[in-house]
C-alpha cells in the first residue's frame, strides 16, 4: 500500500526539471547594441532544461522589457559556460554563440537581465573591449561558449605600424564598429602629413576621406 501511494504521488507531482544552477556572470555591448553577449555559468551538472523560463532584459529608465525564449540543452557539466550573443558577434570576435539574441537586447543605459539571478548596471561599457561582470567591476571581456571556446576581446582598432611600409597602404573602416573610420583618420593624419618620409621615399598612403594637413 505504501509503495502504491508513493507511485501515485510521483505521478501527481513529477520532478521539476533542473535549470536553477545557471547564473548570469557577464554582459557586454558595443555602442549601438549590434555586438552584445550574455555569459552564463553553472555549478552543477545536468541542468539542461532551460526552456522552462524566459530570460528577461529590462531598461530601468523606461521600464521596457524584452523576453527571450530559451531552448533546452544536453550534457551540461559543473563549471560549464553558455553564451548568448547577437548575430554579428561571431564574425567580428571569432567565437560562435550557443544561442542568438536580437540586436539591442541589452540596454546600454541603466538596466538589468534576469534568469535565475539578476545582473543590474547603471551603464554598460561600450568601448568594444570591456564587459560588465557579476562582481560589478568593469573588466576585459572574456566570452566563453558551451563547448569551451573562449577569447579575450582586445582593441582590434588600435593599429600599430612598427615600420613604414614600402608599398601603398590601404586601411578600411569596419562598419560594425561605430566611429571606426574616424579612429583610422585620427591615427593616419600625422603620418600622411609628415614631412619626414626619407626612410620610405616611394611611400604612398591610401587613406579614408577626411584627412587634411594643417
Amino acid at each position: 500500500m505504501r509503495r502504491f501511494l508513493l507511485l501515485i504521488l510521483g505521478l501527481a507531482f513529477p520532478a521539476v526539471a533542473a535549470h536553477h544552477s545557471w547564473q548570469i556572470v557577464e554582459v557586454f555591448s558595443n555602442a549601438d547594441g549590434t555586438l552584445q553577449f550574455i555569459e552564463w555559468k553553472t555549478d552543477a551538472a545536468n541542468h539542461n532544461s532551460l526552456s522552462c523560463c524566459d530570460m528577461v532584459a529590462t531598461n530601468t529608465s523606461t521600464g521596457d522589457t524584452q523576453l527571450f525564449r530559451l531552448t533546452n540543452i544536453s550534457g551540461s557539466q559543473t563549471d560549464d559556460y553558455y553564451l548568448f550573443a547577437t548575430s554579428g558577434f561571431a564574425e567580428v570576435y571569432g567565437i560562435v554563440p550557443d544561442q542568438i539574441i536580437p540586436d539591442g537586447f541589452l540596454t546600454t543605459t541603466a538596466g538589468s537581465v534576469r534568469y535565475n539571478n539578476t545582473l543590474s548596471w547603471s551603464s554598460l561599457p561600450t568601448d568594444g573591449v570591456n564587459s560588465y561582470p557579476a562582481g560589478g567591476v568593469t573588466d576585459a571581456a572574456t566570452p566563453t561558449s558551451f563547448i569551451d571556446a573562449t577569447t579575450t576581446i582586445v582593441d582590434i582598432f588600435d593599429p600599430v605600424i612598427e615600420e613604414l611600409p614600402s608599398e601603398a597602404l590601404t586601411i578600411s573602416s569596419n562598419s560594425a564598429i561605430p566611429s571606426s573610420e574616424q579612429m583610422i583618420v585620427d591615427y593616419l593624419a600625422p603620418i600622411a602629413c609628415s614631412d619626414n618620409l626619407d626612410d620610405a621615399p616611394d611611400l604612398m598612403i591610401d587613406t579614408p576621406a577626411g584627412i587634411s594637413c594643417r
